[in-house]
């Protein structure tokens, strides 16, 4: 779900397969102006550290943090991508305020400020948090969309590997290549 500035989006967790809940996920990406791909192992931040240092780049490798929100004007109800700025702030009320943070009745609100730069990426510097009670109960079905495992399974690093590995000239199969050969050394084989 895309958010843009004047939106405030009410954070709510996401939902996993076994029934467990979470607030927020870690993910490394890889993008390359069509797709966006995630990993919430370490794949595609071995890469990212190896690109770094090659002159062929192909893509964009980063962080991100996703947590499940709700537009408060359109009731649209999603996953969205915080960068490092958001969720700076976001982690900031946490760490202020955790005992506000009843997900049950009092949710935090993201209210998205988003300014110009000049440059390809926007600041969101003076986003902010505020909390408010809520008597909105989430529908079910609407809420089993914010299922983490399905999202990751869909645009996750195992459905997209031969999309990544040919556009970066095949750094991941090299990355698991030495991978094997290391765990191969280690049982002496």
């Amino acid at each position: 779900m895309r958010f843009d500035d004047g939106d405030v989006l009410k954070l709510i967790p996401l939902c996993h397969n076994d029934g467990s809940k979470s607030f927020m996920v870690k993910t490394n990406f890889f993008y390359n102006n069509v797709r966006m791909v995630y990993d919430t192992g370490d794949m595609l931040n071995r890469a990212y550290f190896i690109s770094r240092k090659r002159e062929d780049k192909k893509g964009t490798f980063g962080v991100v943090h996703l947590c499940g929100a709700e537009k408060m004007d359109t009731g649209q109800i999603g996953i969205v991508k915080l960068g490092n700025t958001l969720f700076r702030k976001v982690m900031e009320q946490y760490d202020d305020n955790a005992n506000r943070w009843d997900l049950n009745g009092c949710y935090p609100n993201l209210h998205i400020r988003k300014t110009n730069t000049g440059t390809p990426y926007p600041s969101f510097d003076k986003s902010y948090m505020t909390y408010g009670p809520t008597l909105d109960v989430i529908d079910p079905v609407k809420w089993q969309s914010l299922n983490i495992d399905d999202f990751i399974s869909k645009y996750g690093i195992e459905k997209h590997w031969h999309v990544v590995d040919s556009e970066t000239g095949g750094l991941l199969s090299e990355i698991k290549r030495e991978m094997r050969e290391k765990q191969l050394e280690e049982l002496g084989i």
